[in-house]
């Protein structure tokens, strides 16, 4: 076994000569640590149970935006809506409001660059009225 490691040492030192004589190791940081510009507006002033509403996300980075997700807040979690990741420009959802006594919803936008890096937005909050 001794001598074997010898051999092999050798031989992948051959192998690295042959190929361009050395080991290129890449490391991925995960993103460029700039995080995009969001925030998230609506038309709306109140909302009624049952019913949906606009909201607009305007969002930028210099690596560019891939998506734009839109969240809900339901009790105490924030609820991602599914039908709302939008990848062009305008970065638009209908929002359902359920009709689950809540006074008001509450909705935000998070943008995601060409890095990964992501951004919430500020949260919009709207009455909602019967």
């Amino acid at each position: 076994m001794r001598r074997l490691r010898p051999a092999l040492a050798a031989a992948c030192t051959s192998l690295l000569v042959a190929c361009g004589g050395g080991l290129y190791v890449g490391v991925d940081v995960g993103g460029d640590g700039e995080r995009p510009d969001v925030s998230i507006t609506s038309a709306a002033t109140e909302v009624r149970p049952g019913t949906s509403f606009r909201v607009v996300a305007a969002a930028s980075d210099p690596d560019g935006i891939e998506q734009v997700w839109f969240y809900r807040l339901d009790g105490d979690r924030w609820t991602e809506l599914a039908a709302c990741h939008e990848e062009t420009r305008p970065y638009e959802c209908d929002v359902f409001v359920p009709a689950d006594g809540r006074s008001t919803v509450q909705v935000r936008a998070r943008a995601f660059d060409g890095w990964d890096d992501e951004a919430d937005s500020n949260v919009l909050s709207l009455p909602v009225v019967d």
